[in-house]
């Protein structure tokens, strides 16, 4: 399965956090299991894909790129033994809008799946499909994901602050 977009929201126009709240997100965004889609992921696929994500890393709603993001991933390591790890914030919306749907549903743990969005190159070389390439241009929180091991395992509500470039940070 690939989630191609023409539009990738930028960072910038990530909302401020609404009384400073925010949740902190993380857990797997992907794993080198077998996903519901037949794929597997090659443990080195991702190098390359993941430091280039890392200059604009929005956090989408399930894939929907003509909304604007509702979070920013601080952190993603990619772990040979298991797969790409995240740490990503969600700053709270102002009441009454969609993002704040999504974040109360985050909040609440009904939304809690990870997915990535990229364009993949697969190879059938050793027999199976295996990705061994991608352009990954955001990671989405839904409600099921492609990969069914890709769960926030960990969110805790959290106090941000805005950066000037739209993003937001916890603060210390």
């Amino acid at each position: 399965m690939s989630f191609i977009s023409t539009h990738v929201p930028d960072i910038s126009t990530l909302h401020p956090a609404c009384n400073g709240e925010g949740l902190l997100l993380s857990g797997y965004a992907s794993t080198w299991d077998l996903d519901r889609a037949g794929d597997r992921i090659n443990p080195y696929a991702l190098d390359e894909a993941v430091e280039r994500y890392m200059a604009n890393p929005v956090l989408l709603y399930s894939h929907k790129s003509s909304l604007p993001p509702v979070g920013k991933v601080l952190k993603a390591q990619i772990h040979r033994n298991k797969g790409v790890w995240i740490e990503a914030i969600m700053p709270r919306p102002q009441d009454g809008s969609f993002a704040a749907e999504v974040w109360q549903a985050a909040k609440g743990g009904l939304l809690k799946a990870f997915s990535l969005g990229a364009k993949w190159l697969r190879s059938h070389s050793k027999g199976f499909p295996e990705i061994v390439g991608a352009d990954l241009f955001e990671v989405s929180i839904c409600s099921v994901g492609v990969n069914g091991n890709t769960l926030a395992d960990c969110v805790v509500p959290t106090h941000v602050k805005c950066l000037s470039d739209g993003g937001s940070v916890p603060v210390a």
